[in-house]
């Protein structure tokens, strides 16, 4: 219940709040733009934050079929932005360079990352029960929790459903969008040569036919041209 209370009262102000979105799709450079920007003393980066379970952006994650009701992003964005702002998450990228926020004794990068190390530690996190969130505000010892909430928040949302990326355009015009677009060509190299080898084929395979067979249910004029699915 503190979390819920804590959403709303933070909601206040985000929607004209400055901020930066990286989008895209996956394989296609999101990760280098996000270590670009994470550069700056100036920002506060989190990667794919609505992929943690207990994110307030986690129902913005799956990718809706046409068919389906997707849920209402004018409902979940706000609040989950303003929580996301104000949080460090596990998934987030480790900090290589001064923010203002740290305090200047903050030197090292051991001890710029110490929390987020802890935290991926699988071995401490079992011991220690609070390591077990998943975000958490910026430690104390850290830093000011006040020129952290000033800070520039970038968010990393890659593979969104592209009503949700039309809505953030048409509704929040403070949102700096930085959607990545990569060659076809180089995207389905890293794909087939980074990605493909961590998965079971088979998997990959049975995903991608159910996504062909759901586009012919959809558009009867692409499934004239794409039949045979099952013996691809």
């Amino acid at each position: 219940m503190a979390d819920i209370r804590n959403r709303n009262r933070l909601t206040i102000g985000m929607s004209d709040r400055q901020y930066i979105l990286v989008t895209g799709n996956g394989r296609s450079g999101t990760n280098w733009m996000l270590d670009m920007l994470n550069q700056s003393a100036l920002t506060h980066c989190r990667n794919e934050p609505n992929l943690i379970p207990t994110s307030p952006l986690h129902p913005i994650t799956e990718f809706c079929e046409i068919t389906k009701k997707k849920p209402d992003i004018a409902d979940i964005w706000d609040a989950g932005a303003a929580w996301t702002a104000v949080n460090i998450g596990e998934r987030d990228p480790y900090l290589t360079t001064n923010k203002k926020f740290l305090y200047p004794i903050i030197g090292s990068p051991k001890l710029k990352n110490f929390s987020l190390r802890l935290k991926r530690n699988k071995y401490v996190r079992t011991l220690i029960p609070w390591l077990r969130q998943s975000e958490w505000p910026l430690p104390l010892w850290a830093g000011n929790r006040n020129k952290f909430q000033q800070a520039i928040p970038v968010f990393k949302i890659i593979n969104q459903d592209p009503r949700n990326i039309i809505w953030l355009l048409e509704n929040r015009s403070d949102v700096s969008m930085v959607h990545i677009i990569r060659h076809p060509a180089g995207r389905l190299y890293s794909w087939l040569t980074r990605y493909v080898p961590t998965k079971n084929t088979n998997d990959l395979l049975s995903i991608n036919k159910s996504r062909l067979h759901n586009l012919n249910k959809i558009d009867p004029e692409w499934s004239e041209n794409i039949d045979n699915i099952d013996n691809m």
